[in-house]
């Protein structure tokens, strides 16, 4: 349409246009924002360019896109929203604010405020697009809208605001634009458009010109793939880009399960990385909303998403905890997905150095930092695919996984990696060694000695060593890089060893050392020569010896490793190279290598202390060079001044012995000079043979001639020569070896008899001093030989008995056979020595004075400790002296059986001995060879504890530190030797159901024995023990013998900490019950933790609430019936049963059932009573007052008059108590507390209460009671029909049925109904009533003012008869007569300890232990005066025993009180119970002192009878203060009709009437002043007045 024909329109903008600019405006500044503003408004009008044309008068904003219209600004809404649901362009301009574009996906600014930024330079921004020029007046609140021409796309011009006075100016607060401003403008332009194009969906080039000259272009090329190339103008730099790309629209769609909001919000769930490659990576990139924000990535790169911005755009939201975090958290997870989905492909893309900038700072953002927490996401997606991706670059230029290549320590030479590239390690290249924190992440491996080593190892796994002759070129191209990598890697020799460091033991077997030959060998192998000693020389004289190259002394730390060579190894590689090969090829034997190799031993030699074995092998070697060739120096002599007479002596060369060699071959191998010592040496022995010399006639000069040289025998080795040769005449005419035979004397002849072979011919010797002595001096023997000292033996046994005198004799010739065993035992005289003793009962055992014994029937004395009481043990004590070989020889038994050891351990257990440690140790060692018996021990008490000086059983040992005191002993770290054992005997880390079970009887029967409360740490462990056996039993490990057990024994505390028999206590489940006992009941009670409960049960361990009945024990006056106290209840059954809500159903039904039936009636006074069953038999509490009684049985309610209100807690608590008998005392008040409000409402009201309390209604059916029933159907009949002559047993626990009206009775407990008026004394022919069975019913009351009937018709019993109701004799269980023995068994014995001591025990002391004494003294007592005495349990209450006279059916009810020692004026006491009961049975009830109980010759018992009647008055003295019963006074009592008061507000009046509303007093009072008024008691506000007090105010 023609523009000049179209009107100028204007209208008003529909919000507070500049009120919303100015709230924006603050968090838009910076032309930074405004130029991020207007190219984010070009994309989102699809425009392909924008142009920004920074003009003398404004700012010129051209973009290809166009304004959207929908033709009528005046329109309200906008027409688009019908149809788009979001409205035109130009409405959202001229309502800025809107938000008009919140829910277009395709658009990048969602925040319709960005076109606020613009008011910081312009008052009046004109939009030009769609046909139409829109200008904005903010400060007037009106918009004008008119034709214009604009050909296409958008324009928007922004006049300068340079007037900084102008309305909108000064309304906004913003600053006016100056020239500067301009400029600044000019330059944050420039800058934004370097950067802000990258992601963008629409735009390809930017412009930024200044009065239309160009400044700076920069078009974008996106192509088809992933690369983009940014090209600017006019600079005409170039930019190439790589764009990762994923759509995360899965992981969106399940983001929307948790924040449907998203969903509908339509974010994008495109992901763009933007990784520049040329001109250089970035350092660092940014967080992109499609736009740059000012956060970093952390990374070398751009990241772009649909991300919620904060509202400023400059950081993305990580905070909240809302819907726009998770997004955000999820988009940057899937844009480390995508980054470490194919590593191998970023590396062909960009290279090692970026690709691993990129892992590198992954790997830094995986630490704690300022970035966001979710940004550790990008290193743990990389860690798992870069680890296994090819892309560490190796210095052989392959590429390998990272595990693949080493990190070196430092760097390495080109010779050292090639010489590890040798041996199959890849160095990582140097250029990534700036990453070798992330690569080492990745898997790369630190190049460390150990890994060194391994390499070796495999590279060198073929090699031969020593066979392999190396070039020498090797030598510096490989073995010397190796080595100095080796030298550099190998640990420190201060701390390093080859026994403690096992990569070293490694490396000595590894050929990489190379000998001066160049073979490859070991360090095992090989030598370095003493720095004196040139090492090619010592090569060349020893040839087939492996000498190291001198070059690995430059290696200091290899070089340590190598032995350093020495005389021993060069004799020892001679030595055994001689035994396979001729001299000649393994040294050479020319003279000048003889001098040379001669001089090498004598300066070895000096080089360090060396064995005699070594010079002996030395001298034995055939490579020393005499007259005659190579002999061996044993043979030779040194020319000397002496002349052999025969002419046989070897001289040895000295023209090849250097000065320092023929020191060594003289001074150090031996080699003499050739002298006298010579001579003996080496021609004498050739004057011999084995019958004596050659030629006798010249045996006196010749040993005349030896014997003028006494100081030959100095010489240990021509002694040695001398006595070897048959040079000593015998008596028997032969010729003998000096070693071989004694000189005659009475003691030799004692031990061996009259021999005379053994003995030397004085006769044929020369009778001259200098020749005997000489010939003692060549070892005449003076202790027996092998076969001698044999023979000594068997003669001792065959002559003398056992005594220690013999057995000494005969050990010490024993001894000596052993001390020489190792020589002796190869040679034929030995073993034929020994043939002779071999069965031959010679040999002493231990304990035995009258038998030898063969060595078959002994055992040797090693360890003999561990066993000594199950065996013979041979009584040679000297064990250090002993042979085991020799031993074994002999068929004595070395090792003991293992089932001896046990045995004797078990003799060690029965006598209370402590076992030797060797016991135990041998044990182990089975246990180590996993003998099967040593599993016999198990869970027997086999371990000695040393400080508790007694054996603990297997189970009470344990690895690590148990909560179970003393009973549990921790094995400690020195006795880890033992494990095996401790394994095999079933020892555990941790206990186990019967561990407890073990533990928890100790521990009982301890204090059991004792009579003493389980207390203190015990307890603890006790009740841990209870805890773990209980949860044992609830995993099933514990079997139906340990249940057992438990019962049989006093396994439960009752609560006074006392051990006692399961089924002689109750489980405190009902302080009710309990409560009427006062206490008296504790023996009999026990309560462990509620979750120990059912177990309890399983022990045997009845509920008190099931074994206690409460009973109408009397009532007085007229019975009347209480019919609207009755119906008050039924009508709140519902509102009870609500009150019941988080009960028990079963509970729930009771109460409703119980009160539905409900009767109530009342008399003038009602008293009850509680019975218990316990120990099997009934006790009764003594009867008290009660205001209420319900007759569970009857449903009926029974009150004491008067009824009223305050009857209401009593009536409840009468309900609940034989109702829920299972609650605690403290759980029924609140409960009745809670109810007792609710009774005076009405029922509605009573309702709303519940409700307003949030107490919920209870559905129909859970209410109603009414159960399906399930009740199995009966069997049939199974055989015949009952007997003819079959009598049904009567039921005497059955009540009767009630009396006649006319008697008006109700039953009581069976065989002890009572008339009434009739005091509670049992029938003389009947049981009291602790011994009636309990009934079905409540045990009844009789009533005062009923007609007194017959006091014996009506129950069953005849008045005078002896038979009526016998009691059966219940024998005692044996299981408990073991633990009563156990106990008498420890009294006994403590009474004989403490016989002499100083102190004894007060005479008034009473414990479990005394009244076992006492119980069995009264029942010998009555046994012996024809009666039978029948005990009651240990916890029953009443009484102690009852004793029947089987003649005259007579029962004595009897209470026994034992004291220690005399019964003096202190005196014995009866509880409140036992003093009921004697007032109940009268006549029938005795109490027996029993006096000196600890002194069975002085025991004595006195019978009372009757002890209450007995009673003539009762004393109260001053300590009764503390049963004073506290009353206090009560001030509202005194308000009552008649009073005159005070009120504080009211004056003086007179209360006219008054009444109780539950507990608050309510009046109607007259006034003086203010007439009649109704007032509630405030004790505050108001006061009583006396009748003068009122007339003297009046």
């Amino acid at each position: 349409m023609d523009q000049q024909t179209q009107p100028r329109r204007s209208g008003s903008y529909t919000a507070n246009l500049l009120g919303n600019i100015r709230s924006h405006l603050a968090g838009l500044q910076g032309y930074d924002v405004m130029a991020l503003e207007l190219i984010q408004n070009a994309d989102d009008a699809k425009a392909e360019s924008v142009v920004f044309d920074i003009t003398d008068r404004g700012l010129l904003v051209i973009n290809s896109g166009k304004f959207t219209y929908c033709g009528d600004l005046h329109t309200r809404p906008c027409s688009f929203i019908a149809s788009n649901n979001y409205s035109c362009d130009y409405h959202r301009i001229a309502d800025v604010g809107s938000g008009g574009k919140l829910s277009r996906g395709e658009n990048i600014g969602r925040f319709g405020i960005g076109f606020v930024s613009t008011y910081q330079v312009t008052d009046h921004p004109e939009i030009r697009s769609s046909g139409v020029k829109l200008t904005l007046h903010p400060e007037e609140g009106q918009w004008f809208i008119e034709p214009f021409e604009q050909p296409e796309g958008t324009t928007f011009f922004l006049p300068w605001a340079d007037d900084p006075n102008t309305e909108a100016r000064l309304a906004l607060g913003v600053s006016h634009v100056s020239a500067n401003h301009i400029d600044q403008l000019v330059e944050d332009f420039q800058k934004v458009l370097r950067t802000s194009l990258l992601f963008l969906r629409h735009v390809r080039t930017a412009e930024v010109r200044r009065n239309g000259e160009l400044l700076l272009a920069c078009d974008l090329d996106r192509g088809d793939g992933s690369d983009l190339i940014v090209s600017f103008r006019p600079s005409g730099e170039v930019e190439q880009w790589h764009i990762l790309r994923a759509d995360v629209a899965g992981a969106a769609a399940r983001l929307y399960a948790s924040h449907p909001r998203l969903e509908s919000l339509g974010r994008g769930t495109k992901i763009s990385i933007g990784l520049r490659i040329d001109p250089e990576p970035l350092s660092e990139g940014v967080i992109y909303a499609f736009l740059p924000t000012e956060q970093s990535t952390g990374l070398p790169m751009h990241i772009n998403a649909d991300f919620f911005p904060e509202s400023d755009r400059k950081a993305v939201i990580f905070a909240g905890h809302q819907h726009e975090q998770a997004w955000n958290e999820m988009l940057i997870d899937a844009a480390a997905a995508e980054l470490a989905r194919d590593p191998e492909g970023l590396l062909k893309m960009l290279g090692d150095a970026q690709l691993w900038q990129i892992l590198a700072r992954a790997f830094e953002l995986s630490k704690p930092s300022n970035h966001p927490s979710c940004f550790k996401r990008f290193w743990e997606r990389l860690k798992v695919t870069g680890a296994q991706a090819h892309i560490a670059l190796a210095q052989d230029g392959s590429v390998q996984r990272p595990s693949g290549v080493f990190l070196p320590r430092g760097p390495l030479t080109s010779h050292q990696a090639k010489t590890l590239l040798e041996v199959g390690g890849r160095l990582v290249a140097e250029d990534l060694r700036p990453f070798q924190t992330a690569i080492n992440q990745l898997g790369a491996p630190i190049l460390t000695f150990d890994r060194l080593v391994t390499l070796l190892e495999q590279a060198m796994a073929q090699q031969v060593p020593g066979e392999v002759q190396v070039e020498a070129a090797r030598l510096e191209s490989f073995y010397r890089p190796l080595w100095s990598m080796v030298n550099d890697l190998l640990p420190e020799a201060a701390n390093q060893t080859p026994a403690t460091n096992p990569a070293i033991q490694r490396l000595l077997a590894i050929p990489f050392v190379v000998t001066e030959d160049l073979y490859a060998v070991t360090i095992s192998q090989s030598y370095t020569v003493p720095a004196a000693l040139d090492a090619g020389r010592v090569a060349s004289l020893l040839p087939r010896l492996a000498v190291a190259a001198h070059h690995i002394l430059g290696f200091p730390k290899i070089a340590r490793l190598i032995r350093q060579l020495e005389l021993s190894a060069v004799v020892s590689h001679i030595s055994s190279m001689c035994a396979t090969e001729s001299v000649e090829d393994v040294i050479g034997v020319e003279q000048p290598e003889l001098r040379d190799l001669y001089a090498m031993f004598a300066d070895l030699d000096r080089q360090g202390n060396v064995e005699k074995a070594v010079y002996q092998a030395l001298r034995n070697l055939p490579i020393w060079l005499s007259s005659r060739g190579l002999i061996k120096a044993t043979q030779a002599l040194l020319p000397g001044n002496f002349t052999d007479p025969t002419g046989q002596a070897d001289l040895l060369e000295t023209s090849v012995l250097t000065e320092s060699a023929r020191e060594f071959v003289s001074s150090k191998l031996g080699v003499q000079t050739q002298t006298i010592e010579a001579f003996v040496q080496n021609v004498l022995p050739r004057f011999f043979n084995d019958d004596g010399p050659l030629d006798a006639q010249k045996y006196t000069r010749l040993i005349t001639e030896l014997a003028g040289h006494p100081a030959l025998v100095n010489d240990e080795n021509i002694r040695r020569l001398l006595g070897a040769l048959p040079i000593v005449p015998t008596q028997d005419g032969r010729w003998s070896r000096p070693t071989n035979i004694y000189r005659r004397t009475d003691d030799l002849v004692k031990v061996l008899g009259d021999a005379t072979h053994l003995w030397l011919d004085a006769s044929r010797v020369p009778n001259v001093r200098s020749v005997h002595t000489f010939i003692d001096s060549l070892g005449i023997r003076r202790s027996p030989l092998a076969q001698h000292l044999v023979e000594r033996m068997l003669f001792i046994a065959e002559k003398y008995l056992p005594t220690e005198d013999a057995k000494r004799a005969s050990g010490d010739a024993f001894y000596v056979l052993c001390d020489h065993y190792e020589e002796w035992s190869e040679k034929p005289f030995f073993q034929g020595a020994i043939d002779s003793l071999r069965g031959v009962a010679c040999f002493p055992a231990e304990g035995d004075t009258e038998n030898w014994h063969s060595g078959g029937d002994l055992y040797a004395p090693y360890r003999a400790e561990a066993f000594r009481s199950q065996a013979s043990i041979l009584d040679f004590r000297n064990t250090a002296r002993l042979k085991t070989e020799l031993l074994e020889d002999l068929d004595v038994t070395i090792n003991p059986e293992t089932r001896l050891v046990i045995d004797h351990l078990q003799y060690c257990v029965k006598t209370g001995a402590q076992p030797h440690v060797s016991t135990y140790q041998v044990l182990n060692e089975r246990a180590q060879r996993t003998d099967p018996l040593i599993s016999t021990l198990a869970g027997s008490r086999c371990i000695y504890v040393e400080s508790q000086k007694s054996f603990v059983r297997p189970n009470q040992l344990y690895w690590s530190p148990q909560q179970l005191g003393r009973y549990a002993f921790t094995i400690p770290g020195n006795l880890e030797a033992f494990k095996p054992l401790f394994t095999a005997i079933g020892v555990k880390n941790a206990p186990e159901g019967r561990d407890y079970v073990d533990i928890l009887l100790d521990i009982v029967g301890e204090y059991f024995e004792q009579s003493k409360p389980v207390a203190g740490a015990d307890r603890s462990v006790y009740d841990a023990c209870l805890m773990g056996v209980s949860a044992a039993d609830e995993r099933e490990e514990i079997g139906a013998p340990d249940i057992r057990r438990l019962q049989e024994a006093p396994t439960i505390l009752n609560l006074m900490g006392q051990p006692t028999h399961p089924d002689e206590v109750l489980l405190q489940d009902s302080e009710w019950h309990a409560g009427f006992f006062n206490g008296e009941l504790d023996r009999a009670l026990c309560k462990p933790a509620p979750e120990l409960w059912p177990f309890i049960e399983k022990v045997g361990v009845r509920r008190l609430s099931e074994s206690a009945e409460v009973a109408l024990e009397f009532v007085d006056g007229e019975k009347t019936e209480e019919p609207q106290l009755a119906e008050k209840l039924m009508e709140r059954i519902d509102i009870l049963a609500r009150l019941l809500h988080d009960k028990p159903t079963p509970v729930k039904q009771k109460v409703r059932k119980a009160l539905s039936e409900l009767a109530a009636i009342s008399y003038e006074l009602v008293r009850i009573q509680a019975s218990v069953h316990v120990g099997g038999d009934w006790a009764s509490a003594p009867p008290s007052a009660a205001h209420a009684f319900y007759d569970i049985d009857k449903r009926q309610l029974i009150l004491a008059r008067p009824v009223g209100d305050r009857s209401w807690p009593h009536v409840l608590n009468a309900i609940f108590h034989q109702l829920m008998p299972e609650e605690s005392g403290s759980e029924i008040s609140k409960l009745t507390l809670s109810v007792r409000p609710l009774m005076g409402m009405p029922v509605e009201e009573a309702h709303r209460e519940l409700t307003d309390a949030g107490i919920p209604f209870l559905d129909p059916e859970s209410g109603s009671g009414q159960e399906d029933d399930l009740t199995s159907s009966s069997l049939d009949d199974m055989g015949s029909t009952t007997d003819p002559g079959y009598q049904p047993e009567s039921k005497p626990d059955t009540a009767p049925a009630e009396a006649p009206k006319g008697g008006d009775r109700t039953p009581d407990r069976p065989g002890t109904s009572r008339p009434t008026g009739e005091p509670k004394v049992p029938p003389k022919d009947v049981p009291p009533p602790d011994q009636g069975q309990p009934g079905a019913g409540s045990q009844g009351a009789r009533e005062k003012d009923a007609p007194t009937g017959d006091q014996t018709n009506g129950h069953g019993h005849s008045s005078g008869s002896s038979t009526g109701d016998k009691r059966a004799k219940k024998p005692r269980p044996k299981h408990k007569e073991q633990w009563d023995r156990r106990l008498l068994s420890y009294v006994r014995k403590k009474q004989e300890e403490s016989a002499d001591a100083d102190e004894q025990e007060g005479p008034s002391e009473h414990n479990l232990a005394v009244e076992v004494v006492a119980r069995a003294a009264v029942c010998a007592y009555e046994k012996a005066r024809g009666r039978v005495a029948e005990q009651m349990a240990q916890t029953h209450p009443g009484y102690d025993i009852i004793s029947r006279n089987p003649l005259t059916g007579e029962d004595r009810f009897i209470e026994v009180k034992g004291v220690n020692g005399e019964w003096n004026q202190t005196g014995v006491g009866l509880s409140r119970l036992q003093f009921s009961n004697a007032q109940d049975y009268g006549d029938r009830y005795w109490l027996y002192v029993v006096e000196f109980v600890s002194d069975p010759q002085h025991i004595r018992v006195h019978p009372i009878r009757s002890p209450a009647t007995q009673v003539t008055s009762f004393m109260f003295d001053g300590n009764w203060r503390d049963a004073v019963a506290d009353e206090r006074a009560d001030p509202a009592l005194a308000f009552i009709a008649g009073v005159r008061v005070k009120h504080q507000h009211f004056g003086f009046g007179r209360i006219e009437s008054m009444e109780l509303r539950g507990s608050t007093r309510v009046m109607s009072i007259e006034f003086v002043t203010s007439g009649r008024r109704t007032v509630t008691l405030n004790l505050q506000t108001m006061t009583v007045v006396e009748e003068d007090d009122d007339n003297d105010h009046s």
